[in-house]
């Protein structure tokens, strides 16, 4: 079990409300820990000591603060099994891309942006005269505040803090309360790294009540931010007013275009292709399919049906935990509609199971197969919108100017 807390000033602490948040083991629905669920006070607790640091901090060498990233990067190596072990069990994915992607990125992230501290270059210009020079002084801004996805948990993590840091800003990072166990056990080794009291902290809990608060405070100059595109309206909306810097990185859409005239064995392999890293839970965005102008059931029937290696690789999974909410909202697999992203056109699902199937006692099996999605008209939202699931769809279009809708 793991009893994740805060860490604020350089110290371990339990959230000041005495909130917690159950964690989820996705494998087996059981409970893997508890998280801090953190509120407006612990936001607080953590301006005061990353204002405190920052006047040091923001002095210190860039040799010193690359060698502080440095020494990060190093005990992430010296502990990697540990992480890749916390990353598969708390995010769900296999820990063949845990140990191959997750981890080494997030050891490379410190490193790569060590380096970069070290060799950046301002920009000047010298006019022809030499009787005044233009030049760009780059400073710190204060505080940095960076909210972190549950897809790639450490991955992305440290691709947020590592930037803020280098270039000498304190940072108060918020981990996605769906996966925050490695994020949890960085921040335990970030004063064996060498950063000061207050100069790095991190915060557990909501997004809609700690994530606010972070990117509500007047004294967090910037927010860098992963998620989806909803979320980052909102925190636009909410900071503009105070003109902090941002850093959205939002939702996206990798449609394949299948043509009437194609060849479908030849179409398959990229589909599923695309399809594996969804298996891994490495979704950025679920493949889409498309038919022209006519039935689409030729395509369909064989991509289920295929027996190739590739389509075989994505026939079971198990559960993550990101799709727990989806569970719920599929009760039949037939006729309906798609309430969660605001359709009122009809799709039929196609393929795959979602529910968990009870064996013996209160074991419970959590692996499923991905669905399929049919959307009978254009303006299906699952087409439009970005959805992190282990799932695909297939409508079709007919004139050429659709495509670029």
């Amino acid at each position: 079990m793991f009893h994740l807390k805060n860490l604020i000033g350089g110290e371990l602490t339990d959230p000041q409300g005495g909130g917690w948040i159950e964690n989820i083991e996705p494998a087996t629905g059981g409970v893997l820990g508890q998280i801090p669920r953190s509120q407006s006070a612990d936001v607080e607790q953590a301006v005061q000591a990353a204002s405190s640091a920052f006047p040091t901090w923001s002095q210190t060498s860039f040799e010193e603060r690359s060698s502080c990233l440095r020494r990060w990067g190093a005990l992430i190596a010296q502990h990697s099994e540990a992480l890749v072990a916390a990353e598969s069990m708390d995010n769900g994915k296999p820990v063949s891309l845990a140990r191959t992607v997750d981890i080494p990125r997030a050891q490379k992230n410190l490193e790569f942006f060590a380096g970069a501290i070290e060799h950046f270059a301002s920009e000047s210009h010298i006019p022809a005269d030499a009787s005044y020079i233009h030049y760009t002084h780059r400073k710190p801004v204060g505080i940095v505040g960076c909210i972190s996805p549950w897809n790639l948990p450490l991955y992305l993590f440290t691709w947020k803090i590592a930037p803020a840091l280098a270039a000498g800003n304190c940072v108060i990072a918020k981990p996605s309360e769906i996966t925050p166990v490695t994020a949890w056990m960085l921040s335990q080794w970030a004063a064996e790294a060498g950063f000061p009291k207050g100069v790095f902290n991190v915060l557990h809990g909501y997004g809609h009540e700690v994530g606010q608060a972070i990117v509500e405070h007047p004294q967090i100059k910037a927010i860098s931010f992963t998620g989806g595109t909803q979320t980052g309206a909102h925190i636009a909306r909410t900071t503009a007013g105070q003109f902090k810097k941002l850093s959205l990185e939002l939702g996206g859409k990798n449609p394949a275009l299948i043509f009437a005239d194609c060849d479908f064995d030849a179409a398959l392999r990229p589909p599923c292709v695309h399809l594996s890293p969804i298996k891994d839970k490495f979704a950025c965005a679920p493949p889409e399919f498309s038919s022209k102008n006519r039935s689409t059931q030729p395509f369909e029937m064989r991509w289920l049906q295929k027996p190739s290696e590739s389509s075989q690789e994505i026939r079971t999974m198990p559960r993550p935990k990101w799709v727990q909410w989806f569970l719920p909202l599929t009760e039949t697999r037939s006729w309906g509609t798609f309430s969660p992203l605001e359709s009122k056109v009809p799709l039929c699902f196609a393929a795959g199971r979602f529910h968990p199937r009870r064996l013996s006692g209160a074991q419970m099996d959590f692996s499923f197969n991905p669905p399929f999605w049919k959307a009978w008209m254009p303006n299906v939202p699952l087409t439009k919108k970005r959805f992190l699931a282990p799932s695909s769809h297939c409508s079709r279009f007919g004139q050429k100017q659709r495509l670029s809708t």
